[in-house]
């Protein structure tokens, strides 16, 4: 090993200094000396000064050794010391030229190729399902436009919300606070007030002399509001949501009909049962709960019950029914309508029989 070495250090220190005569034998070799002129010296220390080679302890101790002469051996030791310090740095400056010429390839490549150099996390370049068809009906609950990032989360928290057995505050509460989750402990009470006001009820907000007074007292745009208002807002539109969504029939409102604009089309409801038929015992002689829709295009109507659901489809426009024979009085059951719009989710709506 050590031969090889010596050999090695020899071409390259003969490849270094072509105008120095080396010494082959050992014997000779330990009475070599640097006996450069001071020019030569000047230009070898200029030339060992390589930011890639040196720390600076290192530099002052080269410098030292240079400045007078000393023994032969521990100038040897010196000499030797410094040469295979710029041998390394100059194969390892070769090696990555060579590197950057001839990149290597991985396993998979047969040829270079570029990768970006930002990751993209691949979860968030796939499109969620959304509810963006439904938003029209929703767009002119109340007289501020709404921008549909904002309206598209309270239509889903509204409806995801309809499967719950809770209140309607508790409801609305939890369909705001996806927005406004910094606001969750002052919800109730700001819905406490927005719930006193009888002015804010649907059934007066559908009144044309109500909506231009509440247009008069809400700001000109959503975003233009402060955080409260945005806040009372949403509390405001999601209640409306709720409301629409909801669908109570009772025997002096047996039958109930709506209307839901949708990008494709206007989709018509239509829930009756009656009354009177749940005190018969004879099952044949029970009218059903029923449910009939009107779809623009092709697809689903399903009657969710406790243990069963039924499902009507279709592949294009037309009519759809759905009936439950042995409904009870009290119970909710969620009304699921799907249009055939690839990447969009269902509405839901929750009816109750009283």
């Amino acid at each position: 090993m050590n031969q090889n070495w010596d050999s090695l250090y020899s071409q390259f220190l003969s490849w270094l200094k072509p105008e120095s005569e080396y010494l082959s034998s050992s014997e000779t070799r330990e009475e070599f000396q640097f006996s450069q002129s001071e020019n030569s010296m000047g230009e070898l220390e200029l030339e060992m000064l390589d930011p890639l080679d040196w720390e600076e302890e290192e530099i002052n101790l080269a410098s030292s050794a240079f400045d007078e002469p000393t023994e032969t051996s521990q100038s040897f030791t010196m000499g030797k010391s410094i040469v295979q310090k710029r041998f390394q740095a100059l194969l390892q400056r070769k090696l990555q030229e060579k590197i950057e010429r001839n990149p290597p390839l991985f396993p998979w490549e047969t040829e270079l190729t570029e990768y970006d150099s930002e990751y993209v996390d691949e979860t968030t370049a796939i499109m969620l399902p959304s509810r963006q068809l439904w938003l029209p009906q929703v767009a002119g609950l109340i007289p501020v436009p709404l921008p549909d990032r904002v309206l598209s989360i309270l239509l889903d928290t509204c409806t995801e919300a309809m499967g719950l057995i809770r209140p309607q505050n508790a409801k609305m509460v939890k369909a705001v606070k996806a927005l406004f989750p910094e606001y969750a402990r002052k919800l109730d009470n700001m819905l406490g007030n927005l719930l006193l006001s009888p002015s804010l009820t649907p059934s007066r907000l559908s009144d044309p002399e109500q909506r231009q007074r509440l247009a008069a007292v809400l700001p000109g745009a959503y975003e233009e509001a402060s955080l409260v208002q945005q806040v009372a807002i949403s509390l405001l539109v999601a209640k409306e949501i709720l409301a629409t969504l909801s669908i109570t029939l009772s025997p002096s409102q047996p039958r109930i009909e709506r209307l839901w604009e949708t990008t494709g089309g206007t989709v018509r409801f239509l829930v009756d049962y009656d009354p009177e038929s749940r005190d018969r015992e004879d099952l044949f002689s029970f009218t059903p709960l029923r449910v009939r829709v009107q779809l623009p295009k092709g697809g689903s109507l399903t009657l969710q019950a406790d243990r069963e659901s039924i499902t009507a489809q279709r592949t294009y426009a037309g009519y759809l029914t759905v009936e439950l024979s042995d409904w009870q009085a009290g119970q909710q059951y969620l009304l699921e309508v799907r249009l055939n719009d690839p990447g969009q989710m269902p509405l839901k709506f929750a009816i109750v029989c009283q």
